[in-house]
């Protein structure tokens, strides 16, 4: 996936190849989200059926995704549908497929203006799994986050705060 001006202004782009290089979708990149407003840092992770889920940041205040099948089909609303809703921006994003179609994402979240930690669950549909708007799994202001699929449907999330004074994982 990536982000291409070929229309005036950057929008999100993806690709399938298979094993052998050949393109799968169209020859010039499927495209993603071309509204009028700036889409920027893409993101893709596979969605456990053959296809993949694409993310990104967009100007229209949010983190948006889309859902593109095996076939090269968007199964989302066109231009994609918000992936975090949160009233505060959001940063360091991470995102890691469920392997049944859908997705965990979790983002340091200013709602509160003191950038707490935030997961989600998105599913095959693109619906919030969880309490809307994610749920906080630290009180703590965090610097960095990363996202482990558990090997199970679930997922790993570890964080870096310095709650006690110092930078602890």
């Amino acid at each position: 996936t990536w982000k291409d001006g070929r229309t005036g202004n950057y929008d999100i782009y993806a690709q399938k190849i298979n094993g052998s290089g050949a393109v799968q979708w169209s020859v010039e990149g499927l495209s993603v989200c071309s509204t009028i407003e700036f889409q920027d840092n893409p993101s893709i992770v596979p969605d456990g059926t053959g296809g993949a889920i694409v993310f990104w940041d967009d100007d229209r205040g949010q983190v948006y995704m889309q859902r593109i099948s095996a076939g090269g089909s968007l199964l989302w609303a066109a231009d994609g549908i918000p992936a975090i809703s949160s009233p505060g921006g959001t940063d360091n994003n991470h995102v890691v497929s469920d392997e049944s179609g859908g997705a965990y994402i979790a983002w340091r979240d200013d709602r509160d203006e003191s950038y707490k930690l935030y997961v989600q669950r998105i599913d095959s549909s693109g619906g919030e799994v969880w309490t809307a708007g994610g749920v906080q799994i630290s009180s703590s202001p965090v610097s960095e986050v990363e996202l482990s699929p558990d090997g199970h449907g679930g997922v790993e999330v570890t964080w870096l705060d310095s709650r006690n004074g110092n930078n602890d994982i």
